[in-house]
């Protein structure tokens, strides 16, 4: 028993402290060397385990000792025993194949849960860690319990093993019943701890409430099903190996399937509810398939009708819809109108009491239809318009509902590409048409499902104005879209002439904000500043504004009714949001670290020491717009 559990608990002990340590080592030695410091430990781990493995070798062949006759009858009645015991080639098979299955349905799982927790927890990197965490400590603590349990040479493990597997099929159906149920319960805890360290604490105990009883029996069903597949180990033949190679092996060729098709599939297609009902049902299965070999016959029919029965029974009354739980707690007030789960996020549009229609993405709140939110997010689409001076082409990164995009739409004369990841947001913001013009259907609007980030890899296509939708920078994954090397491919991927603009989040702490501006000058170091500091102009040239030529944008009807919709009713009000120029924003931001690819610092901010928030924008406000304006 300890033969075959030790190595499954010691490859998820070391798994679970890279996990714990995995932020502060991530910020401290960055990404790349964060990888490479992992690849090298594991080299060494091999190398030790190659060396002992020879040494063993060496030393079992020097040494072999003459078994007394007592020892003789002793290992003989434990023989004897657990040979009874004994799996058969069919029966191996069977284990085998289950197992297979069983890395399926655990990675899948592990994608489902994920997808549900964030609306309970954060959409952010540490929500993602702590999860995973969870998983593995599960999965340790359950092969550690594993070990006493397979000591017992009179155990029929195969039976044990069927048990195990309907076990784990309840206990993923509980999972969502214990997520749901303890919401009022976790906000109470919530209020109890203070900012970071206690959220995270709060994170930590929510996750193993709805994770680990099922991590649990995942662990202690596999070194059984290990120990039925490749036999005793002190009994070990010259196929004992290549058994034990090829369990592994199975299981982690199920678990790359089961990520895959929960992900592109399962979720999408069936949604979250029914893709745990779906895996449960292949557990129960697994189950019902082992206790038929190895139960008597007349035992068969009855483990297989009570499996089902506790099965359908659970599925049916236990199982609640995790989303319409945590929606109807975070909004109560809301008449949710349209709800979508996909492969890349959860949207819902809901009405709020007041009449305002929101977007919920993962939960959280996207955009509304309120004026002002709506007069906000669209002068994040007319600023560059109405600066440039005769826009053709126009990207916009991400759709959100749909007022950025359909502000730059708006614009005569403009062609305009939208690039959204996920298509449910597309879908979604056709409720949103009365403010957003329309841009789903709009004849200038081409709508690509693609990653923003990949689309300006890949692109050869030039624009006037570059823009993106609000995205917030400690979203899990939006690192990407705030990191210079994002920046360098919008600059790529500008005309001459062409113009950049990227929303800043001035609710950070003063440190987080002037990183943010000091990144984004290394690109474009001609930067300005606008809108109280909310919103970074960058261009490949210095700005040049022409007073005449924006009098004349004015002058243009159509022009001038977008334009008075964002408040700029004459050039002076425009150039009053200025805020200041490329001299002053460097003097501000100084020297220090940076945004990158290697470097996602706003990702893992609970790990950076940055002050309070909001950030003290005192120092930077009250530019002089002559700097870039020709009278």
């Amino acid at each position: 028993g300890s033969y075959v559990a030790v190595p499954v608990l010691r490859r998820a002990r070391l798994d679970r402290l890279r996990l714990l340590a995995a932020i502060e080592v991530w910020v401290a030695l960055a990404a790349l060397a964060s990888f490479r410091l992992a690849a090298v430990v594991n080299i060494a781990v091999g190398l030790v385990a190659l060396a002992c493995s020879r040494s063993w070798e060496r030393a079992d062949a020097e040494v072999a000792p003459v078994p007394t006759t007592a020892d003789t009858a002793a290992g003989g009645a434990d023989k004897a025993a657990d040979g009874a015991n004994e799996a058969t080639d069919g029966q191996r098979k069977l284990v085998l194949a289950v197992f297979g299955l069983s890395g399926f349905v655990t990675l899948a799982l592990e994608v489902v849960w994920f997808r549900v927790l964030v609306l309970y927890l954060e959409s952010n990197t540490y929500a993602f860690t702590i999860m995973l965490a969870t998983v593995l400590v599960g999965i340790a603590v359950g092969s550690y319990v594993a070990v006493p349990v397979l000591r017992r040479a009179r155990l029929d493990r195969l039976r044990l093993l069927a048990a195990i597997e309907v076990w784990v099929a309840l206990a993923a159906l509980a999972s969502f019943w214990l997520l749901a149920r303890s919401y009022g319960l976790a906000d109470r805890a919530r209020d109890l701890v203070d900012a970071a360290e206690g959220n995270l604490r709060f994170m930590l105990v929510t996750s193993a409430l709805a994770i680990l009883p099922t991590t649990l029996l995942m662990g202690l069903a596999f070194p059984v099903a290990l120990r039925v597949f490749a036999g005793r180990p002190d009994h070990a033949d010259d196929d004992t190996g290549a058994r034990v190679g090829l369990f592994y092996g199975v299981n982690v060729a199920g678990g790359i399937a089961g990520s895959l098709v929960a992900g592109f599939a399962l979720v999408p297609v069936l949604g979250a509810r029914r893709s745990l009902v779906v895996l449960a049902t292949l557990l129960v299965a697994s189950g019902i398939a082992l206790a038929w070999v190895a139960a008597a016959p007349r035992l068969r029919w009855a483990v297989t009708g009570g499996a089902a029965a506790v099965f359908v029974l659970g599925a049916a009354l236990a199982v609640p819809d995790p989303y319409e739980a945590a929606l109807d707690h975070r909004y109560p007030d809301d008449r949710f109108l349209w709800f979508e789960e996909g492969a890349q996020t959860t949207v819902a549009i809901a009405e709020q009491p007041d009449g305002t229609r929101a977007l919920y993405l993962d939960g959280l709140h996207q955009a509304n239809d309120n004026p002002d939110t709506v007069r906000y997010q669209s002068l994040v689409g007319r600023l560059p318009m109405t600066l440039h001076p005769d826009p053709e082409r126009a990207l916009v990164i991400g759709l959100g509902g749909g007022a950025t995009a359909g502000a730059v739409s708006a614009f005569p004369g403009v062609e305009v590409d939208v690039v959204e990841v996920a298509r449910e947001v597309v879908e979604g913001a056709e409720f949103f048409d009365a403010v957003n013009f329309g841009v789903v259907d709009r004849a200038n609007v081409d709508i690509r499902v693609d990653d923003g980030r990949n689309y300006l890899l890949t692109t050869d296509e030039r624009y006037d104005v570059i823009t993106a939708d609000i995205i917030l920078p400690e979203h899990a994954g939006a690192g990407k879209l705030w990191s210079v090397e994002y920046w360098e491919l919008t600059r790529d991927a500008l005309a001459d002439g062409g113009i950049m603009l990227q929303w800043v989040t001035a609710h950070r702490s003063t440190a987080e904000y002037q990183m943010i501006l000091r990144s984004f000058l290394r690109v474009y170091p001609h930067a300005t500043l606008w809108a109280d500091g909310s919103m970074l102009v960058g261009t490949k040239e210095p700005l040049r504004l022409d007073r005449a030529d924006l009098e004349a944008k004015l002058a243009d009807p159509d022009i001038a009714e977008l334009l008075a919709d964002a408040g700029f009713t004459d050039v002076d009000a425009l150039l009053a949001r200025y805020t200041n120029g490329p001299a002053e924003i460097r003097a501000f931001v100084g020297d220090g670290p940076l945004l990158t690819d290697d470097h996602p610092r706003l990702e893992y901010f609970r790990s950076l020491d940055v002050g309070p928030s909001p950030a003290d924008l005192s120092g930077i406000v009250g530019g002089d717009v002559r700097e870039v304006l020709r009278e």
